[in-house]
């Protein structure tokens, strides 16, 4: 029986060759009707036998970078008569809501083609298809059409036109579909002129200049890369100087996995993370190896990836350079602490004293968008250190509807998030909002996010901060409802709205420093909470943290700070024998020692990370942070896992973990000559303890069996494995952040949907 049926499609449904393939699916069976895009997803009208079976069909074999959310099926009582099978210009222009997909890095197919002599883009660096190629860092607005991207200005030439319009071709409607005749093209610009080109070509000259210890400024799909041979150690060590940037590890680019192997240890959830579409970062476990040793340096991971765009494949495999390289730098293009650079006039500007050449492009990047990080535990569970190229603008569905919704996060690792319905929508990591580019970026991003998902919130939140730039910004724009979040809650928040978990949980919320709702700094807290408030159960024992925020760069301090509490009238003797005073001097000792009972200058903190900073000054000689978490990354370095022992500790009033024992059996340790490793080892394991133990009796106490843990101390894969193992073996269900960071980073989806689940509250 021939009928007319009106399928309406949400999910990432646009730019990912979906309706190509709803084409040629109702071709081979013999419908007629049309698929066009829409503001909120794609329609279909599908006429004949057993119209409304074709969405049943549509399911079984969907290209890979689709997933649909929701199907609408409609049988209309009158046919139409459709003739053929058409893919219609896109609908509507009614306020939007459809998912975007990610930027995608080559397919296969493209790849073979782009190293293919034969092929008419033989070498050509822009080369896509449906299944691959930018998508949300040239995006204007949706529907997702060539004339709302940045690829609007360059007119397709008669072949690409051709393969655009063949429903067999792989690029039918590949909206960035693009060839060396009509399509973007490189540029490149060599400043000084130092280094000697051996060919002509961008790319060529490019490799050569690398060849011969230089370092490029490279424009990817969201933005610049720093760019120089990873195995060149006095090319790293100029890269360090000129960047300002003096020991924070540098990510690098292999061409495949077996090269990645010569320096890394993959397992196979890393391997299948690296080689996925999404190609982030991934955190891989050090071998030795001819890596310059000032690319990582004592943290005991690399972070590799693989090329991710046509370009970067042809760093390595242009023939001019033909397995020129093992492995390459490839940093972010910025000055450090400035967002990723993304237009070709400011690469110039700003990085003229880091880079030797330009390989500029003409193909704008509307939205910019850095480099994500993963790290894999050894239990196989993801970390987020930053969720950016490859996920976003991917939308996380969650378990209610409500209000849209705006959060604004915080003030170090920045993201916002937009609510819309069932969705969350993350934006990409933005950085530390105390430099005004960030803030720039953050604006701009936040209004192109918003007008191609067609949100116009009505809640905003925010960290109940004070001094906050990011709440000073949210409370600016003076929303109908402004909403502040308490930051430990909202790192707790995060996991809920990942795991649509709406009911009470015991959370366990370990990170550096965050505004605590009596006015101190909170950062080793045991939470009672559920999406509309929370109850603090128990805490890290207060500390004093000398000079405020200088402890958090300063390991040492909270060092000073640990040992006066554990040692009392001692403490200069017990530093004294520990080398601090020799190290730092005694001037500088006694500075510290005189200001940790003056609240002025030493606040108070509860701080997770503070209490590994200063393990990690007593235990390593990790004194001074020159970027974020360094010393407790590296005390994670060295810890030996087969000792399975742990050190002393207290819980006071049954609710504040007391590490005074610990710090004195460490001492004792260090002053013994006990292996760092192990001490490193015997440590984490006592905080594993002392975690656990104070869960669990607040489970008993309160009868609850769903634990959380967030908070970016939880970046430490020990920690965070031994945890949930110690946890799930006492009959508890632990979820955690699989999707966002557990860092800052996440808190900003915390926000909006604790924010939203309490304005709906007191609604109804």
């Amino acid at each position: 029986m021939v009928t007319l049926a009106k399928i309406s499609i949400r999910g990432r449904v646009q730019g990912v060759g979906f309706r190509p393939y709803v084409y040629k699916s109702a071709v081979t069976c013999g419908l007629k009707g049309y698929v066009a895009n829409t503001p909120t997803g794609v329609d279909i009208e599908v006429e004949g036998d057993n119209a409304e079976g074709f969405v049943e069909q549509l399911k079984k074999d969907t290209p890979p970078l689709c997933s649909i959310d929701e199907t609408h099926i409609e049988v209309l009582p009158l046919l139409k008569g459709y003739r053929d099978f058409t893919i219609k210009k896109s609908l509507g222009n009614s306020p939007p809501f459809t998912q975007i997909s990610p930027d995608i890095s080559i397919c296969g197919d493209c790849l073979r083609e782009l190293l293919d002599p034969n092929d008419r883009r033989y070498l050509y660096p822009f080369i896509n298809c449906t299944n691959c190629g930018p998508r949300y860092s040239i995006i204007k607005s949706v529907p997702y059409d060539r004339e709302n991207t940045t690829m609007s200005g360059f007119q397709m030439c008669e072949d690409c036109r051709g393969e655009y319009g063949n429903p067999e071709n792989r690029r039918f409607h590949a909206e960035p579909i693009a060839c060396e005749r009509c399509g973007p093209a490189l540029t490149l610009v060599l400043p000084g002129r130092k280094y000697a080109a051996a060919t002509e070509t961008p790319i060529g000259q490019v490799i050569e200049l690398l060849r011969q210890g230089g370092i490029a400024a490279i424009k990817g799909i969201g933005g610049f890369h720093l760019v120089c041979d990873a195995l060149n150690n006095d090319t790293v060590k100029r890269l360090r100087e000129r960047k300002k940037r003096q020991s924070k590890p540098f990510a690098m680019m292999a061409a495949t996995t077996d090269s990645i192997k010569e320096f890394a240890r993959v397992s196979d959830k890393e391997e299948a993370l690296l080689t996925s579409p999404r190609r982030p970062i991934v955190l891989l476990r050090k071998k030795e190896s001819a890596v310059s040793p000032l690319v990582s340096g004592h943290v005991s991971q690399h972070g590799f990836m693989l090329p991710s765009t046509p370009l970067h494949y042809l760093l390595f495999y242009h023939p001019s350079g033909l397995a020129a390289f093992k492995a390459l730098v490839v940093t972010s293009g910025n000055r450090t602490g400035e967002p990723i650079i993304t237009e070709n006039d400011e690469a110039l500007d700003k990085l003229s004293g880091v880079a030797d050449a330009f390989l500029l492009n003409d193909r704008d990047i509307h939205m910019g968008c850095d480099d994500s990080v993963v790290r894999i535990t050894e239990d196989g569970l993801p970390i987020f250190i930053r969720r950016s190229r490859g996920y976003v603008a991917e939308a996380l569905r969650l378990d209610v509807d409500g209000p849209e919704a705006l959060a604004y996060g915080g003030d170090l690792k920045n993201t916002f998030t937009l609510l819309k319905g069932h969705y969350a929508i993350p934006s990409p990591y933005h950085g530390d909002m105390e430099n005004l580019g960030t803030v720039e970026i953050f604006n701009r991003n936040l209004n192109n996010i918003s007008a191609i998902f067609g949100i116009t919130p009505a809640i905003v939140a925010c960290d109940a901060h004070p001094g906050y730039a990011a709440g000073a910004m949210a409370i600016e724009r003076n929303a109908h409802e402004t909403i502040f979040i308490q930051h430990h809650h909202a790192h707790a928040l995060s996991v809920m709205a990942e795991h649509g978990l709406s009911g009470d949980a015991v959370a366990v919320i370990l990170d550096g420093t965050g505004y605590g709702a009596d006015g101190n700094t909170w950062g080793g807290e045991f939470l009672v909470t559920n999406p509309c408030g929370f109850t603090r159960a128990g805490h890290f024992k207060y500390m004093p943290m000398p000079g405020g925020d200088k402890a958090a760069g300063e390991p040492r301090r909270m060092a000073v700070a640990y040992i006066a509490d554990a040692f009392g009238d001692r403490a200069r003797h017990v530093l004294n024998t520990l080398g601090f005073i020799e190290r730092h001097g005694e001037e500088f000792i006694d500075t510290i020692l005189r200001i940790i009972p003056i609240r002025e200058l030493s606040p108070l903190g509860s701080s997770a990370g503070r209490l590994f900073d200063a393990v990690s000054s007593i235990t390593a000689s990790a004194d001074i942070n020159t970027y974020e978490g360094q010393a407790p990354m590296e005390l994670e370095s060295i810890v030996l896992p087969w000792v399975g022992e742990s050190y002393p500790y207290g819980i006071l009033d049954g609710a504040i973990v007391d590490f005074s024992a610990t710090i004195k059996a460490i001492v004792s340790d260090v002053i013994d000559g006990v292996d760092k490793g192990r001490t490193a080892a015997m440590f984490h394991n006592t905080v594993v303890a002392a975690v656990s133990e104070m869960t669990m009796r607040i489970c008993d106490t309160t009868g609850l069996k769903d634990v959380l843990l967030s908070g970016g101390t939880f970046q430490n894969a020990y920690l965070l494995d031994n945890t949930i193992s110690r946890l799930k073996t006492l009959g508890l269900n632990v979820y955690t952040n699989e999707k966002v960071p557990c860092n800052d980073g996440g808190i900003s989806l915390g926000q909006a949907y604790g924010a939203r689940r309490l304005v709906c509250a007191q609604r109804s």
